[in-house]
């Protein structure tokens, strides 16, 4: 049954009913909360979270006020699938969902996140959190630990050494 609603999640997405936004993201929604260890949840929730946004679809989360509804589904993710293969693209939209609302602790707490579970991500997390610590939050401390962390294999090594050896 799970599987089945992706499906038509994926076919009422791509229709031209004038609901069709709508329609899929409680598709999709179905699809991940009938089978949430199912192969097709993951996948479910990012096509969600993707839908949300192109509808412009808020919701109100205490204490962040109205915050697009994709942040929701997008934290969702990260703490029901925060391991699995493919969620980094979650922790990503999360911590840009976060820089939108000027939330740069939550965003640079995001990225860390990121950074443990993909140390070897192509979004540079080590970098992100280095960065935000360093020049938004204004903590040296937790920036040069950020910096520190950031691996031989990212393009921002070089940079993050030589910040090292500012600090």
């Amino acid at each position: 049954a799970a599987e089945a609603a992706y499906r038509q999640a994926n076919l009422v997405a791509r229709s031209r009913r004038n609901d069709r936004l709508t329609a899929a993201i409680e598709l999709y929604e179905e699809a991940a909360a009938r089978q949430p260890t199912g192969p097709s949840a993951l996948p479910a929730l990012l096509k969600k979270a993707a839908l949300q946004d192109q509808a412009k679809a808020k919701e109100t989360v205490p204490p962040l006020g109205v915050v697009p509804a994709s942040l929701v589904t997008y934290r969702r993710i990260v703490e029901q699938y925060g391991r699995a293969a493919g969620a980094d693209v979650a922790y990503a939209a999360l911590a840009e969902r976060y820089d939108d609302l000027d939330r740069h602790e939550l965003e640079a707490q995001t990225w860390e996140a990121m950074a443990r579970q993909f140390p070897a991500n192509t979004r540079d997390a080590a970098w992100e959190a280095a960065e935000l610590y360093d020049k938004r939050l204004k903590d040296k401390a937790r920036a040069a630990e950020w910096y520190a962390m950031v691996p031989s294999t990212s393009r921002h090594y070089r940079d993050a050494q030589k910040r090292l050896g500012e600090k």
